[in-house]
């Protein structure tokens, strides 16, 4: 041990006598620096050293930090200049007008860790080139878009005013010096808690940490916890089988109401099936906040989303020329299932349970629109694509179902334009399935734009979603981004797509 150790302290007090003797005489610094390799397997290049005894090696990394090895823990040694070291040679080896040749040079040592010698480099080339952008982008400085270069404390201040003037055109709110969604300020304002990823009222959580159940609306001791394993409900007081139950609320006036997280769906159809369309609904929450990153509060009943189930098509079409007059929802109920309305709302109609869930999900997409963003676009062509596109939500993924996985891979000539635009739910299609084909094109669009560009597609939509932003917009970002390929990939794409696309379960 102890003549290994000799060894190696003998060869790099030699291999640095030399090298110092020959960077001495170029002018160059004498302090040299080791790569060192331990014992452990653990290298260090470019390391300078500061001070070398009998059984120790103080040294200094390229990033300033200090540490002291023990001899002991040496395996090898290799002697060489630092790059601090190269950088002053190669500089003292240029003309004093060289620009090109300081820039080089500047580069190299930005990249090969002399980067304080390269910044004093470029610091002094900035002085008598002021407006050399080039120098500024390498020194860190950036434009900003009033033109003017900015750096450090000044251009860090600058990004954050920008920053918030940016999320505050999607509806961001600044509460205590921090940027926060507007589905969180709400939240804050009033006063919710956050609890196991879900906000509740205050005496909601102290409810729950009283051991106490809610179940579909109701508050349950947690020893009731066996009965509702069993399929047991509680009404007017009294324990009753679900299945015997089912018939009551086959009654109109008298439906079942089950109140989940986000919604709260009711229908005169078996507790099952309403059960089955809530779990999906559920499912396709998430995906939904992550396009806009806000909803509706869903604390409580009064704002969670409304969703109803009726039991067939003429009672969904009575119910919604009840609510809006102008018989609009008649063109919906004769091609399509499901509504939104703009007052808060949505209403389905059951046919099997795909086609429940398929339609109350579009519905409720678009409900979500109206609530959260306080408008109801309904002639607006991306209000359409977002309920055509958490229409085909399956378990929270994009799956459609039917055969339109198939005739997806078809559309030959698709185009983002075409589908955006040549889509009107107001002139009804020659054919139900030219109808279908119109939604899942439009729907398919909107997969395509998540997928592929889902930085532009999101923050288009929170844009669009407040009123800062058209369809085109969109377009124009995806064309300029594509050059102009956007619609042969979105072909491409759909013809992967179809090829391993299968019918989704429910």
């Amino acid at each position: 041990m102890i003549a290994n150790t000799l060894k190696i302290l003998q060869g790099s007090l030699t291999l640095s006598l030399t090298i110092g003797f020959l960077l001495g005489a170029m002018g160059a610094p004498s302090l040299l620096a080791d790569e060192i390799k331990l014992k452990s397997g653990e290298t260090f290049s470019n390391v300078k050293i500061l001070k070398q005894t009998e059984t120790t090696l103080r040294v200094r990394f390229s990033s300033g930090k200090k540490r002291t090895l023990k001899l002991v823990d040496v395996e090898s040694q290799v002697v060489k200049p630092t790059t601090a070291d190269q950088f002053a040679i190669k500089a003292k080896a240029l003309g004093r007008k060289d620009k090109a040749g300081m820039i080089a040079l500047a580069k190299w040592g930005l990249e090969n860790d002399a980067r304080p010698e390269a910044r004093k480099l470029l610091s002094k080339l900035l002085k008598k080139n002021k407006k050399d952008a080039e120098i500024r982008t390498l020194l860190g400085h950036e434009q900003g878009e009033d033109g003017k270069w900015r750096y450090g404390k000044a251009l860090k201040k600058y990004q954050t005013n920008l920053k918030g003037e940016q999320l505050k055109a999607q509806g961001w709110v600044k509460i205590k010096g921090e940027w926060v969604t507007p589905f969180i300020a709400r939240r804050l304002k009033a006063k919710l808690v956050e609890h196991e990823g879900r906000w509740i009222k205050r005496e909601t959580l102290k409810k729950l940490e009283a051991g106490k159940i809610f179940v579909e609306g109701t508050w349950y001791e947690k020893t009731d916890r066996a009965q509702l394993d069993e399929g047991m409900r509680r009404e007017d007081g009294k324990w009753l089988a679900i299945s015997e139950l089912n018939a009551s609320h086959r009654v109109e006036g008298n439906p079942w109401e089950l109140e989940m997280d986000h919604y709260f769906v009711s229908g005169r159809i078996s507790h099952k099936n309403l059960t089955r369309v809530a779990k999906h609904l559920e499912a396709s929450w998430q995906p939904l906040m992550d396009l806009f990153g806000d909803g509706p509060l869903a604390a409580d009943r009064g704002s969670k989303i409304n969703v109803f189930i009726a039991k067939s098509q003429d009672e969904a079409a009575s119910i919604c020329n009840d609510k809006n007059p102008d018989k609009r929802q008649d063109v919906y109920n004769e091609r399509t299932g499901g509504v939104a309305f703009a007052d808060g709302g949505a209403i389905t109609y059951w046919h099997s349970l795909a086609y429940a869930v398929r339609w109350s999900q579009h519905a409720a997409a678009q409900d979500y629109l109206n609530r959260v963003f306080g408008y109801a676009r309904l002639k607006s062509p991306a209000y359409e694509m977002v309920g055509a596109y958490f229409e085909s939500f399956v378990n929270g993924k994009y799956r459609p179902d039917g055969d339109v996985g198939t005739r997806i891979g078809e559309w030959k000539k698709a185009s983002l334009k075409s589908a955006l635009y040549d889509f009107d739910i107001l002139v009804a299609p020659a054919s139900v399935t030219a109808g279908e084909d119109a939604w899942a094109k439009l729907g398919f669009a909107m997969h395509y734009l998540v997928e592929k560009h889902p930085e532009i597609t999101k923050a288009w939509l929170r844009s669009w979603a407040h009123g800062n932003a058209e369809v085109r917009d969109l377009l124009a970002q995806i064309n300029e981004k594509m050059k102009d390929e956007a619609d042969r990939d979105l072909q491409r794409f759909a013809k992967g797509f179809s090829k391993n696309w299968k019918a989704p379960r429910f």
